[in-house]
C-alpha cells in the first residue's frame, strides 16, 4: 500500500477527545498514569503519538507491516518503539515487555483472538495489566453524519470492522470489571479529507467496481454540495472506551 496514503488517512481519522492522562483518571482506575502503555493495533502510529505525549515510552504492535513502516518513518525520533508483530504472538517484544504497565487496543479489538492474545500476554507475565479499549464511530444522531455513513459502507462495504454493539459486547464478555465511557466530538472535514478516510481501505474489496476512486470523488463532491457549507462538512463521532483487565478464561 502506498505510504504517503496511509500517512494522510491517518491525518485524516477522528483526533482522541481526551489527553490520555485525563482519561485514565476519568476511568477510575487506582492505579498511577502508565508509564509505558503497551499499544496493540497500533496501525500508523495515530494512537501510539497519542499515547507518547504523556508516557514515557510506547511499545506499539500491527501485524501490518505497510503500516509499521509508515509509523517508523514519520515518527522516527519519537519515544515510540514499532514492532511488526501480532497480538496473538507478542513472543517478539519480550526483550522490551518488562516495563510494560497497561495494554492498549485503539480501535482495534474487534481485529484480535482474544484467547491467544491472552495467553500472549500470559507468556510475558503482562495478563494482569490493566486494559483499555477504544473504538470511534460515526454518531448517526444528525442528517450530515448518516449521509455520510452511507458513502463511507457503500464504498467500504461490509467488511469494514464489526458493528458497534457486537464490539462493545465482545469487550464486556473479555473483560473483568468492565466499565464503559462515550465521548462525542465533531470534525471539520474538506473533500480531500474525506476522499483520504476512505481511498486508502479500497483493498477490501468495495461493494462499488470497477475501484479507481472517481465513484468515491463523485459522491464526495454531490455530498459536500449537499451538507456542506464553504466546502466544508461537520462530522459527528461517539467515542467509546471500555476498560478493565483481560479475563482468565477469555471468550
Amino acid at each position: 500500500m502506498n505510504e504517503a496514503l496511509l500517512y494522510r488517512y491517518n491525518h485524516s481519522r477522528p483526533h482522541f477527545s481526551r489527553p490520555w492522562a485525563a482519561l485514565w483518571h476519568d476511568l477510575g482506575f487506582s492505579l498511577p498514569l502508565p508509564k509505558y502503555p503497551l499499544d496493540i493495533g497500533c496501525g500508523t502510529g495515530r494512537s501510539s503519538l497519542w499515547l507518547s505525549e504523556e508516557s514515557e515510552g510506547v511499545v506499539a504492535v500491527d501485524p501490518v507491516a505497510a503500516s509499521i513502516d509508515v509509523a517508523r518513518q514519520y515518527l522516527n525520533g519519537t519515544n515510540i518503539e514499532f514492532h511488526h508483530v501480532s497480538a496473538e504472538d507478542l513472543s517478539a517484544i519480550k526483550g522490551v515487555s518488562a516495563n510494560i504497565d497497561a495494554v492498549v487496543f485503539s480501535g482495534s479489538f474487534d481485529w484480535v483472538n482474544t484467547y491467544q492474545t491472552h495467553n500472549s500476554l500470559i507468556r510475558l507475565g503482562l495478563d494482569r495489566l490493566p486494559v483499555v479499549c477504544f473504538w470511534s464511530w460515526f454518531n448517526t444522531s444528525d442528517s450530515n453524519t448518516r449521509a455520510w455513513n452511507r458513502i463511507f459502507r457503500r464504498h467500504l462495504g461490509a467488511l469494514y470492522g464489526a458493528d458497534a454493539n457486537e464490539v462493545i459486547l465482545k469487550a464486556y464478555l473479555s473483560l473483568d470489571s468492565a466499565r464503559g465511557s462515550k465521548y462525542f466530538t465533531s470534525i471539520s472535514y474538506s473533500a480531500d479529507m474525506l476522499f483520504d478516510f476512505v481511498l486508502p481501505f479500497s483493498y477490501w474489496r468495495p461493494s462499488r467496481s470497477p475501484w479507481g476512486g472517481a465513484l468515491l470523488k463523485q459522491d464526495i463532491d454531490i455530498f459536500i454540495n449537499e451538507w456542506g457549507s464553504g466546502g466544508i462538512v461537520q462530522i459527528n463521532f461517539v467515542e467509546i472506551v471500555v476498560d478493565g483487565f483481560l479475563d482468565e478464561k477469555p471468550s
